[in-house]
């Protein structure tokens, strides 16, 4: 199966730059208004998180990898390294800021987040519990993901202005006077995929707090019942078109199997009525809004301007093949299922180890007789060596 090597993106506010990551290493760097790729470079990039960010202008372009490779910037414009941070280990994201235009937010698993001088790389100050955060580009606000909870903090005064506990806050975007926050109520199970497992877009007031909406992810609107069959789907990307004054975000429609697709919703700002939604082609892995939201960019390539609908053009994005479905499942088989599960059962099993085993217990005429026995064969040394005198025979007797 022929497929895009794509695997996370990210795209300028102000131009019309978009990064696109393959599973590691490999950036290529699109411009949306040509469709041309302007430029690509192997970089320190790892799969997983948003270790992946771009400028505001388009010019810059950081990387981040988990383990050896750190925090890395580069020139978009011919891929040039001008910075690296090896020391900067598990990194779980990155984000340039758009009210400091010379600091990029470092995010990590159990560290404070790190604000980088975007000139050196070096660590101009340190935001403790911040795991993830965007800035408002209409208000002076800013949302901060902690664990466990985000808030609103108005960045004039450095004073919050709300909180919300919740399970996993997963991303947010603004629109004016609003926080359209994307959310996930606390499951029995993080880790085990759940239809029934609650996720959903509310909209907040940037002034008091105050909930405005609520819209789930199984609401009739986006998913119609089909019967005694199973529908669910997941909100992914988020954002807000000026132009129509609607929120815009990208939802999978992955239940039933045979259904499954991916649609642009656009949801009506003041009540979070679902106006109307369009299929993308090809089920993405992963997109982004482009250019002050104004274009949608797939890791298929599609080009969607976000105010009419329609795609204007497609990326040469690089493929690759992966293997059928069909393929994945004829190598599997009962025997090398059950000899997997075994395998597995072995390594979950404790090991038994004996830490300073007790020595035999002896007799009296067996220590005497043991004691002889060494002392004849220390005789052998030579004269001036003497510690056969002293050896620990009387360990013997203990």
């Amino acid at each position: 199966m022929i497929a895009s090597a794509i695997r996370q993106m990210a795209a300028s506010r102000s131009s019309n730059i978009v990064v696109a990551g393959e599973f590691e290493k490999r950036v290529h760097i699109f411009d949306i208004d040509t469709g041309a790729l302007t430029c690509r470079f192997d970089a320190g990039l790892d799969f997983g998180g948003r270790r992946l960010a771009v400028s505001d202008d388009g010019k810059l372009c950081a990387t981040g990898a988990y383990h050896r490779h750190g925090v890395s910037l580069h020139d978009t414009a011919n891929g040039t390294l001008l910075w690296q941070r090896k020391d900067l280990k598990r990194i779980q994201g990155l984000r340039f800021s758009i009210k400091d235009k010379n600091s990029i937010f470092a995010f990590f698993d159990e560290r404070s987040c790190h604000l980088l001088n975007v000139d050196d790389g070096k660590t101009a100050g340190k935001i403790r519990g911040m795991k993830w955060t965007v800035e408002s580009p209409f208000d002076e606000v800013q949302y901060v993901d902690e664990d466990g909870h985000f808030h609103l903090l108005d960045c004039s005064t450095r004073k919050k202005i709300g909180r919300k506990e919740v399970y996993i806050p997963q991303d947010a975007a603004f629109a004016p006077r609003r926080l359209l926050a994307k959310e996930c109520d606390s499951p029995k199970d993080p880790w085990i995929y759940d239809p029934k497992q609650p996720q959903h877009i509310v909209c907040y007031s940037v002034g008091d707090f105050s909930e405005q909406w609520r819209l789930e992810k199984n609401d009739p609107r986006i998913l119609p019942p089909m019967g005694d069959v199973v529908r669910d789907g997941l909100f992914e990307e988020l954002g807000f078109c000026s132009s129509t004054n609607e929120v815009i975000c990208v939802f999978w429609d992955c239940e039933p199997l045979a259904t499954r697709a991916k649609d642009l919703l656009y949801i009506d700002l003041d009540v979070g009525n679902v106006r109307r939604k369009i299929r993308l082609n090809n089920l993405p892995s992963c997109s982004t809004f482009a250019n002050r939201d104004r274009f949608l960019v797939t890791s298929e390539g599609q080009v969607v301007d976000v105010e009419t609908g329609k795609t204007l053009r497609k990326l040469q994005v690089p493929l690759r093949d992966y293997p059928d479905p069909e393929e994945r499942d004829e190598t599997r088989t009962e025997a090398s299922d059950e000899k997997a599960a075994e395998r597995l059962k072995e390594l979950l099993t404790p090991v038994k180890t004996i830490v300073n085993p007790k020595p035999p217990v002896l007799t009296k005429e067996e220590r005497r007789a043991l004691r002889r026995q060494i002392k004849k064969d220390l005789r052998g040394q030579d004269e001036e060596d003497d510690s056969w005198k002293y050896s620990s025979t009387r360990d013997i007797d203990e």
